[in-house]
């Protein structure tokens, strides 16, 4: 008998810790640092005489949000694009624009029957082409390995921060780099802000070149966070099996300004110790 009670007890013990950690989940969740951002409404010929339209449903929506889409051409009067508010989908597909001429976009969220403002607009120029994607200008002749994207400037879109160039990123297989990497950052239209170089320290490969973008100190604008070395010296070893590996030298976790590129902070890497610790001192 002693001994059914005391599993009892233990039953609910367990699911009182189990409670208590899932309230405490809700309550980290309900907390939890989200970023600021607009529709996102985008505009892209997505086929011939038909523009593809898509915008975000955001987390901060009721349920029973709708919405309205608008299209004015050049200087003409804007015109509803659907007959009722749009209740199941977040995109849609405009087969009645004058592809011969300069056209907006807008979206505008109904709630209670009643349309709210519109937060973002889009645009496409005369005769633009069939591009069923976002494309933007690189600053120069490479293929980007990374891309993340943010909000660096505070505006409600999403930016891009990209490393460059294309290298190895298999994690289980060690190759000597070709070259240093460099991480840029480029506002959503395009427009290139800063650019990186990590220098020879910090190798090619997934598990040597780590980086995060976040808004960490919630100031409404993300910044990077990523792993960097000293430029001089060459730490890379000289000869052999271990040739082109970087052994030793100091490393750090760096905080960088996601508009400026500029170093905010940093703190020391944790200590490699003995690469035989980890396992293949070869790869």
């Amino acid at each position: 008998m002693r001994g059914r009670i005391m599993a009892i007890r233990n039953t609910v013990f367990v699911f009182g810790i189990i409670a208590v950690i899932a309230g405490m989940c809700d309550t980290l969740a309900a907390q939890r640092q989200t970023e600021q951002l607009d529709r996102g409404l985008v505009a892209v010929v997505a086929q011939e005489g038909k523009v593809y339209l898509g915008w975000r449903l955001l987390n901060t929506d009721r349920t029973g949000i709708s919405f309205n889409l608008y299209r004015q051409t050049e200087d003409a009067q804007p015109i509803k694009l659907n007959p009722e508010p749009l209740t199941r989908t977040t995109d849609f597909l405009d087969t009645t624009a004058p592809m011969d001429k300069a056209n907006r976009w807008w979206v505008c969220p109904v709630l209670d029957g009643k349309e709210q403002a519109p937060k973002g607009k889009t645009d496409l120029a005369a005769h633009a082409p069939v591009k069923p994607y976002i494309a933007i200008p690189l600053q120069g002749k490479y293929i980007c390995n990374k891309v993340a994207i943010a909000d660096l400037n505070g505006d409600g879109q999403y930016d891009y921060i990209i490393k460059q160039p294309h290298q190895t990123s298999d994690p289980g297989v060690w190759q000597p780099s070709t070259d240093t990497w460099k991480v840029e950052a480029y506002l959503h239209d395009g427009t290139f802000l800063w650019r990186k170089d990590l220098g020879w320290n910090i190798e090619q490969g997934i598990w040597w070149s780590p980086m995060v973008v976040y808004d960490f100190d919630g100031d409404g604008k993300a910044e990077v966070a990523l792993k960097t070395a000293p430029l001089e010296p060459d730490y890379r070893e000289k000869e052999g099996e271990l040739a082109g590996r970087v052994c030793s030298g100091p490393e750090y976790c760096t905080i960088l300004d996601g508009m400026t590129g500029k170093e905010i902070d940093r703190v020391d890497w944790p200590a490699r110790g003995k690469i035989q610790d980890w396992g293949d001192a070869k790869n």
